[in-house]
């Protein structure tokens, strides 16, 4: 059996030394050991023996020293290497989260104004849709206290809308007067001085103050009406028809011929 033993594993490479290069180096040391050992006489040679098995191993023990010592440095190495890349990765991971926060932090913002924009907006509609509402309530009041009715006519001259007042007046149904022109419900000469006037103000989209007309009601009793208008247009100065006010002066006056 081999005085002296060498093992190595293969998955290691220090000091430019490969696995194979430890393994014959110390093959070839043993060797020449053994051969120095066979045949030995006496205390003489016992030390001259130890002498040449010292000059044999002094060289691999300095190999072996200076593999240490390049295996130490090079873990040395590593670990300030690894420690580097860690330290670097948590900078990075810190500005990844430093933007994410910061992402975040403008979207909830942006939420919380247009939150806050909405609420301002709703707020606003509301007060809007009350205050109609109320001025809706007082122009049906006074609407209805009053003897007139309101009227509206399209760009054709037909009614589109008259108020409540005006079934008290006729004696029919607001439906029945939409589509119909105040020519139609007229009862007098439409070949009047009086109509050939209205007609001349209608035709120059004129505004015109107390027309005085004769109608029938429902039940054929003759009445007289009174009406003023100004022209409705739009944006672009387009004419759209008439709005305005109606008056039952029956009691008052004459039926204009």
């Amino acid at each position: 059996m081999p005085l002296l033993a060498t093992e190595v594993r293969d998955d290691v490479l220090v000091a430019g030394l490969t696995p194979r290069d430890l393994r014959e180096l110390g093959m070839a040391t043993t060797e020449r050991v053994e051969r120095q050992l066979d045949g030995r006489s006496g205390a003489v040679a016992d030390i001259v023996l130890l002498a040449a098995v010292d000059a044999e191993l002094r060289p691999l023990a300095e190999r072996l020293r200076h593999a240490a010592v390049e295996l130490h440095n090079t873990t040395r190495e590593l670990r300030a290497s690894t420690l580097h890349s860690l330290i670097a990765l948590g900078q990075r991971q810190s500005l990844v989260t430093a933007g994410f926060f910061a992402v975040v932090g403008v979207l909830l913002l942006i939420a919380f104004a247009e939150t806050y924009t909405a609420r301002r907006a709703n707020a606003r509609a509301q007060a809007v849709a009350y205050a109609a509402r109320r001025a809706e309530q007082r122009f049906r009041h006074f609407a209805d206290s009053a003897s007139d009715w309101l009227w509206e006519c399209d760009a054709d001259l037909r009614l589109t809308f008259v108020s409540d007042r005006w079934r008290a007046i006729f004696g029919f149904a607001e439906s029945m007067a939409r589509g119909r022109r105040w020519s139609d419900l007229a009862a007098d000469d439409l070949e009047s001085a009086a109509w050939r006037r209205h007609h001349a103000d209608l035709a120059a989209r004129r505004p015109f103050r107390n027309f005085v007309f004769a109608h029938r009601t429902a039940a054929g009793a003759s009445r007289t009406a009174q009406l003023s208008a100004s022209p409705v247009v739009d944006g672009a100065g387009r004419f759209l028809g008439y709005r305005g006010v109606g008056t039952d002066i029956s009691e008052a006056a004459l039926p204009t011929q």
